[in-house]
C-alpha cells in the first residue's frame, strides 16, 4: 500500500504473508491493529512519525520513519531506521523480541524497547569506547564488549563481558542474583567489580582481570560460588554466607559477614592480607610448592570456628591467624614462619613441625624483635622455634621475658645479646621449669649483670655453642635440671663461669672434646676476671662435671658444700683440664660423697685447696 492517511487498520490473512507500507505523512496504527498471519511487516514513512494506539503483529518488523515513534508489537524480530536528528524510538513488545541483522538505528536519539513477556538477550558490542548506565537494563542474558572502562547497572539473570583495552575495568551493579555465562567475564588487566545488592553469585566458567587487574565480588545478601578460575592480581570479596574461590591470584581479601564457610583452592602462590567469617571455617588449599603468606585470619565466632591451611611454605605476619577452635597447619609441608609481630590464637594448634619466629628487627622491643617473638612464644600452645638468618646485635634496656614454654633458640652464631644496659641483675635469657625441653645454641651474650643463661629448674635444655662474656655468670643453674647439658660453649671473663646452686642430674661438659671453654683473663698476661671457673653449691645428685677446660681463674673448679657430685673421670677424655690458676681444686663444707677425679692441673700454685671440706674423695 502506498497511501497518504492518518490512521492504518489492516489484517492479512494469508499464512505468511505480509504487509508493505509507503506513507508520504505520519501514520498512526489504529485501535484495530496491523495483523498478518507470521508474515512481515514493512512501514515506511516518508515524513512524521509512527505512533500505535493498536498493536502490530506479525514476524519480522521492518520500520522507518524520520521522527519519534512509538510501535506497540507482537513480532518476533525488529528493524527499525528513525534518521531525523535526536528523534527516539519505543517498543512495546507482547512477548519476546530480536533485534535483526538489520538494526535498529536512531541519528542520536534515545531508544526504549519494553517487553510485557519472555526475555531479552542483550548484545552490546562497541568498536570503540565504553558503555556507561544511568538507567538499568533489564533482560536474561547481557553480553557487552567495550575497548574502556564500562559500568553497567542491570537486572538481569547472566553476564558475560569482555573489556579489550589494556587496564581498563568493568563495573557491573546488579539488582538480584548474577551467573556468570557460557564465556568469561574479562579484562585486559583491568579491574572488575561485580556488585549484587541480592542474591548469589555464581562462576562456572571463568573471571579473568589479568595479572595485574584487580577482581571485587560483593555479594552481601548472598553467597559466592567459583568453581570457574578466577585470575587477578588482588581478589575481594564480602558474601553474606558461604563463598567457595577457584583462584589464580596473588592477594586475597575475604569476608563473610554471616553464618558461612569460606573455600579457596588457589593455584599458585597466595598473599592472604584479610580473611574473615563470622562464624564458620576458613580452608586455603595451594600447591605443595607454594608459599602463602597471612597477614589476618579470623574466623572468630561459634564452635565451629576452624582454620586449616594446606601448602607449602606459610609465613604468618601480624595480627596473624585467629580460630575459636581449630587452626590445623599439619597440611603445610615446608616451613611455618612467624614475622613482624605475627601470632596464632586457638584453643587448638595443630602441626607436623615446630613454628618458626623470624626476627627481622635488632631493636629491644617491637615487631619482628626477639622480646615479641619471647612473648609469642611464653602465650603460645603450640611447638616453637627461632632461627637467626642474618647477624643481628641487640642491645637491651631492660630484661627480656623469662620463658615459661619451651625455647629452641638456633643462633647460628649470627646473633649476639648486649646486656650492658639491661640492669645490674639482669641476665641474658632466662628458663624457667616449664620450659621443658629448651634448646639454645650459636649465642653470643655479652655484659649480664646477672648471667648470660639463667637455668631455673628447667628439664631436657640443651646450651651448647654458646659464648658468654663479662658477665656475672656465664651459665647459672638450680633445681632439678634432669637430661640438661650445657656443652661446646666458651665462656670469658666472666666472674663465674658456670654457677650450679643445688643442682640435681645436670651435665657440664663432655667427654672427647666437647666440654666447655672457661676463660679468667683476657690475655695471658691481664689481670684475672674470673673468680670462679665451675663453682658447685649444695645438693648435686647425679649432676657431673667433666671433660671442660679452665684457664686464668682464681679457683678453677669451686666446690661449696656440694654432695653427691661427679667431677671428671677415669678417661683421659673424662679428665677436666685446669690450667694458669691460682687453685686448681677448691673445696669447702659437707662434700658427702662427692668425688673429684684425675683433674690435669697445670702452671697453678696450688692445685688443691680442700682442707675446708668434709668427705670429698680425690682421685689423682
Amino acid at each position: 500500500l502506498n497511501t497518504n492517511v492518518t490512521t492504518l487498520v489492516a489484517t492479512i490473512s494469508g499464512a505468511a504473508q505480509g504487509l508493505t507500507i509507503n506513507e508520504t505523512n505520519g501514520l498512526a496504527i489504529g485501535a484495530g491493529n496491523v495483523t498478518t498471519n507470521n508474515g512481515n511487516v514493512s512501514i515506511n514513512l516518508a515524513a512524521g512519525a509512527i505512533t500505535s494506539v493498536g498493536t502490530i503483529t506479525g514476524n519480522v518488523l521492518n520500520v522507518t520513519a524520520i521522527n519519534t515513534s512509538t510501535l506497540n508489537t507482537n513480532v518476533t524480530t525488529l528493524v527499525a531506521n528513525i534518521s531525523g536528528a535526536a528523534q527516539g524510538l519505543t517498543v512495546n513488545e507482547t512477548t519476546g523480541l530480536v533485534i535483526g541483522s538489520g538494526n535498529v538505528a536512531t541519528n542520536n536519539g534515545n531508544v526504549s524497547i519494553n517487553l510485557a513477556a519472555d526475555a531479552i538477550t542483550f548484545s552490546i558490542n562497541l568498536a570503540a569506547g565504553a558503555i556507561t548506565s544511568l538507567g538499568r537494563i533489564t533482560g536474561n542474558v547481557l553480553s557487552a564488549t567495550a575497548p574502556n572502562t564500562s559500568t553497567l547497572n542491570t537486572n538481569i539473570s547472566t553476564i558475560v563481558a569482555t573489556i579489550s583495552g589494556a587496564s581498563q575495568g568493568l563495573t557491573l551493579n546488579e539488582t538480584n542474583g548474577l551467573a556468570i555465562g557460557s564465556s568469561a567475564v574479562q579484562a585486559n588487566n583491568g579491574s572488575i567489580t561485580l556488585n549484587l545488592a541480592a542474591g548469589n553469585l555464581t562462576n562456572t566458567v571463568a573471571i579473568n582481570a589479568g595479572s595485574s587487574g584487580n577482581v571485587t565480588l560483593l555479594a552481601p545478601a548472598g553467597s559466592i560460588n567459583s568453581s570457574g578460575l578466577i585470575t587477578a592480581n588482588v581478589l575481594s570479596t564480602t558474601s553474606l554466607n558461604n563463598a567457595t574461590l577457584n583462584t589464580n591470584v596473588a592477594g586475597l581479601n575475604s569476608t563473610i559477614t554471616a553464618a558461612g564457610n569460606l573455600l579457596v583452592n588457589e593455584a599458585n602462590n597466595l598473599t592472604v592480607v584479610n580473611a574473615k567469617t563470622s562464624n564458620g571455617s576458613i580452608n586455603l588449599t595451594t600447591p605443595t610448592t607454594s608459599n602463602i603468606s597471612v597477614t589476618s585470619i579470623n574466623s572468630a565466632s561459634g564452635t565451629s570456628g576452624n582454620v586449616t591451611l594446606i601448602g607449602g611454605n606459610l609465613t604468618i605476619d601480624a595480627p596473624g591467624i585467629t580460630a575459636t577452635n581449630i587452626v590445623d597447619l599439619r597440611g603445610i609441608i615446608g616451613t611455618i614462619s612467624i614475622a613482624i609481630g605475627g601470632r596464632i590464637n586457638a584453643p587448638t594448634v595443630l602441626t607436623n613441625s615446630p613454628i618458626y619466629y623470624t626476627i627481622s628487627s635488632s631493636a629491644d622491643s617491637g615487631p619482628g624483635s626477639l622480646r615479641d617473638a619471647l612473648n609469642g612464644i611464653n602465650s603460645s600452645n603450640y611447638n616453637t622455634a627461632i632461627t637467626i638468618l642474618t647477624p643481628t646485635t641487640i642491645n637491651l634496656t631492660s630484661p627480656l621475658p623469662a620463658m615459661t614454654k619451651t625455647l629452641i633458640l638456633a643462633g647460628n652464631n649470627l646473633l649476639t645479646l648486649n646486656g650492658a644496659a639491661a640492669g645490674v641483675t639482669a641476665s641474658g635469657l632466662t628458663l624457667t621449669s616449664t620450659a621443658t625441653g629448651s634448646s639454645i645454641t650459636g649465642v653470643e651474650l655479652l655484659n649480664f649483670g646477672g648471667a648470660g643463661i639463667d637455668i631455673i629448674g628447667t628439664k631436657s635444655t640443651i646450651v651448647s655453642y654458646v659464648t658468654v662474656t663479662n658477665s656475672g655468670s656465664g651459665v647459672r643453674a638450680s633445681g632439678d635440671v634432669a637430661g640438661t647439658s650445657v656443652t661446646l660453649s666458651t665462656f670469658n671473663w666472666n666472674t663465674t663461669g658456670i654457677e650450679l646452686n643445688a643442682v640435681q642430674n645436670m651435665q657440664v661438659g663432655k667427654a672427647n672434646q666437647q666440654g666447655n671453654i672457661i676463660n679468667g683473663r683476657i690475655n695471658s698476661t691481664g689481670a684475672i676476671r674470673t673468680l670462679d671457673g665451675i663453682k658447685i653449691s649444695g645438693l648435686s645428685t647425679g649432676t657431673k662435671a667433666y671433660g671442660n677446660l679452665i684457664t686464668g681463674a682464681s679457683r678453677g673448679i669451686s666446690l661449696i658444700g656440694a654432695s653427691n657430685l661427679t667431677v671428671g673421670g677415669y678417661t683421659a677424655t673424662q679428665e677436666n683440664e685446669i690450667a694458669a690458676c691460682t687453685t686448681g681444686v677448691y673445696a669447702t663444707g659437707f662434700c658427702n660423697n662427692s668425688f673429684v677425679i684425675k683433674t690435669k692441673i697445670t702452671t697453678t700454685p696450688t692445685p688443691y685447696n680442700v682442707t675446708g671440706s668434709r668427705y670429698l674423695t680425690i682421685v689423682q
